[in-house]
């Protein structure tokens, strides 16, 4: 295992572009998926694994959900039908070890990360607008949430409330689109500059100079002879 990371480090290494030093605006995008890490453990996972919500579980988390945000701006979270189930299990188990790695990714500045991005950014955009779709102008928003059976408490929902706390997860895929459309998102991969360094080869001479750059390298039977020519040091008291 250690040396399958090993090269997958040393691969992503290879493609590391410019630090995020210089590229002050990707700050922005760690801090979203640092967000998102967080709702990912917190909230999806109670609509990913549960039935309907309840306002009187024992958890806290959903009590929370339920009554600040669900039965006020989003009475299709509190049925919870399996399209929505399957969005929030697919944001807690697939998108969450993803968001992990797009916060390295831009920290590092693995260009690597481009494939991934460009299939996370089309994947979720086209799922919040589908998912956002029925949740502003399905059954649930606009009669369902007055059904008492259906949504115990709820008011008519907030679309205003609906939007900014849903828009997020559209506007950031589709801001990851751009950033990752062009080849070498975080600049061309730095080189190191010993592998650039001209090689050239003096064949003029009893014996071929090899020279790296401006340095000589010398055959392995010269560095011997010299070694054996100097004096030897004196063995320490």
């Amino acid at each position: 295992m250690g040396s399958v990371l090993g090269r997958a480090r040393k691969w992503a290494s290879h493609r590391q572009g410019t630090p995020i030093s210089e590229r002050k605006r990707d700050w922005f995008f760690v801090v979203a998926f640092t967000f998102f890490t967080i709702t990912s453990i917190v909230t999806d996972v109670v609509n990913g694994v549960n039935g309907s919500l309840d306002a009187s579980s024992p958890y806290l988390v959903e009590r929370f959900i339920y009554d600040t945000y669900a039965r006020l701006a989003d009475p299709l979270l509190i049925l919870n039908p399996p399209q929505v189930r399957v969005s929030a299990g697919i944001s807690a188990f697939i998108w969450l070890p993803l968001y992990l790695f797009f916060i390295a990714a831009f920290v590092r500045g693995w260009n690597s990360v481009r494939p991934l991005g460009l299939v996370y950014g089309g994947a979720l955009t086209h799922g919040m607008i589908t998912y956002m779709s029925q949740g502003i102008f399905g059954f649930m928003a606009t009669e369902g949430w007055a059904d008492p059976a259906l949504c115990p408490g709820c008011v008519e929902p907030n679309t205003l409330f609906y939007l900014a706390a849903n828009s997020p997860y559209l506007i950031i895929p589709a801001l990851m689109i751009w950033r990752m459309w062009k080849p070498n998102p975080f600049g061309a991969p730095v080189v190191d500059s010993r592998r650039s360094e001209p090689v050239t080869v003096d064949l003029t001479g009893d014996e071929p100079v090899v020279k790296l750059g401006d340095r000589v390298i010398l055959p392995d039977h010269v560095v011997e002879e010299a070694e054996a020519q100097s004096p030897a040091s004196p063995a320490p008291e």
